[in-house]
């Protein structure tokens, strides 16, 4: 009897638990066929929220090869893609030219099994449809409505692989520094502090860490009701140590009403920890019309603070070596 009653209760369990071992499938594996691959996608982030999945997949599909679609269905994608994409610009409240049409860049075959190949490794990974796809796919689609070179894409997708297989946490990170870079020009984003470019030109690319080069620009600090700049500097941003690599550029004192004619520094080599609203560069060189008829070498100290007119002004700061 009682061997009886193992026996049922056992058969009974394997019953009960036969829905759980089902549902134990083994990973995702998306079709390496276009079309069929887009379905996919489609429905693997309906699964977690239909309007997410309508808006990535409307504007993705703007920049699918449209070889054998009919002119009629073109259009409506581009319709389509115009609308989720005007909308999504003003809930970020940006401005932007840009408009899907016949004529803007499409996805090379090459692109697009690589974004298999990285859909594949994060499904791998049990990344999740939203946050880790979206942000992925909206990266995506920003390359061509900044008009990225396909170096750059390249480049960033060397990026990519490597995070992925290295550091799935700076994979994500990285992500979602290249949407604010794209959306916002803003090379970092934190609650409490923002550096913003002023050049929507950059490119990407990897040396021992992935980074983000920008051209001759300005960066600047938004915190504490203040703001801070370097005029015309240039230099890397590495999304995944949160640093910036810059070389060149001049700062004021117009924080505390000194005219750029009589007082400025021109850096050379330099680096930023972007968490904080303060630096300090080296190897400054220093001019002061009023007081000093020669340039100093010396090091300068940048803080924001709160609450700082120009009277109680008291950065920048430059020290010099001879002192």
């Amino acid at each position: 009897m009682p061997s009886i009653f193992k026996k049922v209760t056992l058969g009974l369990l394997f019953t009960v638990l036969l829905p759980f071992i089902a549902d134990a499938e083994p990973v995702k594996i998306f079709s390496r066929d276009k079309a069929e691959f887009l379905s996919q996608l489609n429905d693997f982030i309906a699964e977690t929220n239909e309007e997410e999945a309508a808006n990535l997949i409307g504007e993705i599909k703007a920049i699918w090869p449209m070889k054998d679609i009919e002119p009629k269905k073109e259009e409506k994608i581009y319709k389509a893609a115009n609308k989720i994409f005007l909308t999504r610009m003003a809930k970020a409240k940006v401005s932007s030219d840009f408009v899907y049409s016949v004529n803007t860049g499409k996805l090379n075959d090459y692109q697009i099994s690589m974004i298999i190949d990285m859909s594949n490794k994060m499904l791998k990974n049990r990344m999740k449809a939203i946050p880790d796809f979206k942000a992925y796919l909206t990266s995506i689609i920003s390359f061509f409505v900044t008009y990225q070179s396909e170096d750059s894409f390249d480049a960033w997708n060397i990026a990519t692989n490597k995070l992925i297989k290295d550091n799935k946490r700076h994979f994500t990170k990285f992500l979602n520094s290249c949407n604010n870079i794209f959306i916002y020009n803003a090379i970092y984003v934190t609650q409490n502090v923002t550096w913003y470019g002023t050049s929507s030109k950059f490119s990407f690319d990897y040396d021992s860490l992935p980074k983000v080069v920008f051209p001759k620009m300005d960066i600047y600090c938004v915190a504490k009701n203040d703001t801070a700049r370097i005029y015309e500097t240039n230099g890397s941003f590495y999304p995944t140590s949160g640093f910036w690599h810059g070389k060149g550029g001049k700062v004021f004192w117009t924080r505390a009403g000194i005219d750029t004619a009589i007082s400025y520094a021109e850096l050379s080599s330099y680096e930023i920890k972007l968490k904080s609203s303060n630096y300090i560069a080296d190897s400054v060189k220093y001019k002061n019309e009023k007081y000093f008829p020669d340039m100093l070498y010396g090091q300068l100290k940048e803080k924001l603070l709160a609450n700082v007119n120009e009277k109680s002004a008291t950065y920048p700061r430059f020290i010099s070596y001879s002192e």
